[in-house]
This record gives structure tokens, C-alpha cells and sequence, in this order.
């Protein structure tokens, strides 16, 4: 997570081995991978960012890794990347930063055939919404759930970065959310405990919650790992 991308594989009784598959250099240390994605066609892709996030510092970079082991750095100046996710047909990307000076999702054509994000606007600015953009998913209507940390919501955004609707969760930081279940129609929210606050003060905090949210998810892509030689 903090050196490179990692293959992990999990073994029986909770334990796992893990191979490393490529390594980053980050720009200076103390320094991590946060919220990563595959695409349509099974290339991952990733953020970096700094991990004391109040620090602000426009360090982190976003990653393409190949299906032949190729990582590839894309751009840069980015703070807390989060929220990535791909539109059902794979032609859009999406790419939020979490941190306050920001709270922006973008939009991006994708061209499915290079793996390239290219053509990036403002999809929503959060800062006319409530909370920050966390993590995020597409249903198979082609709309964009985002975890509303700070504010207790999951909120849903049409294509055109229209707000839907949102649904709130019995806990402040609503961190990633999933699509699941037989039918894919459970949304699963992950959310996080802070350091320094109380059970009493938020009960709730750290704990896994299932939603009906009245529509259907997508399969996540695999990696497509073809195995250098």
C-alpha cells in the first residue's frame, strides 16, 4: 500500500501471502495508495496521496497498472483521491478529492481502448452539497453514489451530476459503498472510527451497514493479470 501494488491472495484460517507486482517512488516519504478501481477491460488504477491528510499537501498522483505489470503515473496534484468509478459502458471515469480545499468529483471521457482519461470537468462540487466526497459507486442505471463523510449520507448522482437522493447512515464518516448480494441490489457501506471519539459520541462508527437503495449494482471488473514471462 505504502511501496508499490501488490498481489494478495488469501489462504484458509484468516491468513494471506502477498507478491509484489510493481513499485512506486513517491515524492517524499510517509507517503500511500488510497482507493484503487479496475476498469471495464481489467486495468487497475489507484491514487497516492500523504497520509496526514490536514497537512493539504498536493503530492499525491494517479497510477494506470497494466495488465503486463506496466505502472504508469497519469498526473499529478492531487490530495486525497477518492471516489474513483467507471459508467456502466465504461466511457466515463470518475475522480473525487476528498480534502476540503477541494471536494470536487470530476468526469472524464475514457478511451476504453488505451486505458487514457482525457476531457476532465467538474461533475459535482461538493461544497454545494452536504459532506465531502469519499468512496463511490456506479449502478447499472449509470448512476453515481458517493459516501458523504462528515455528513452521514450516501448520496446518488444522475449522469448529468444531478443530485437524486441520498440516504443517511447512523454514523458521521460513510467511507466506501458496494454494491452486492444474489442480485446485486444491497448497497454495503463501510464507514470510519476517528481517533479521539467516543462510542457515546458516535456508536456506530467503524461498523458495515446494508441499504436498499431500490436498484441494482454492477459486477466489479477483475484484474486481468497476464503473468510476465
Amino acid at each position: 500500500m505504502e511501496t508499490g501494488i501488490y498481489q494478495v491472495k488469501l489462504l484458509s484460517e484468516g491468513l494471506c501471502t502477498h507478491e509484489k507486482l510493481a513499485q512506486v517512488e513517491h515524492p517524499t516519504q510517509l507517503m500511500r495508495f488510497n482507493d484503487g478501481r479496475c476498469d471495464r477491460q481489467g486495468r487497475f488504477f489507484s491514487g497516492t496521496m500523504f497520509n496526514d491528510t490536514k497537512a493539504g499537501m498536493r503530492v499525491g498522483s494517479f497510477y494506470r497498472f497494466n495488465n503486463d505489470h506496466q505502472l504508469t503515473r497519469l498526473w499529478g496534484d492531487l490530495i486525497v483521491p477518492n471516489g474513483l468509478a467507471f459508467s456502466p459502458d465504461g466511457a466515463t471515469m470518475y475522480l473525487a478529492d476528498t480534502h476540503p480545499s477541494r471536494q470536487t468529483i470530476w468526469a472524464f471521457d475514457y478511451d476504453t481502448d488505451t486505458g487514457t482519461p482525457h476531457h476532465q470537468r467538474v461533475f459535482v462540487d461538493m461544497h454545494h452539497h452536504q459532506g465531502r466526497p469519499d468512496g463511490a459507486a456506479v449502478d447499472a442505471e449509470g448512476c453515481y453514489w458517493i459516501c458523504a463523510t462528515d455528513a452521514g449520507l450516501v448520496s446518488r448522482f444522475t449522469p448529468q451530476g444531478k443530485l437524486d437522493k441520498s440516504i443517511a447512515v447512523p454514523t458521521a464518516k460513510p467511507a466506501m459503498c458496494a454494491f452486492g448480494g444474489n442480485n446485486l441490489d444491497t448497497l454495503f457501506v463501510t464507514s470510519l472510527k476517528r481517533p479521539g471519539i467516543s462510542e457515546e459520541e458516535d456508536p456506530h462508527a467503524g461498523r458495515i451497514f446494508a441499504l436498499q437503495p431500490s436498484v441494482k449494482g454492477l459486477a466489479e471488473p477483475q484484474f486481468k493479470n497476464t503473468p510476465i514471462a
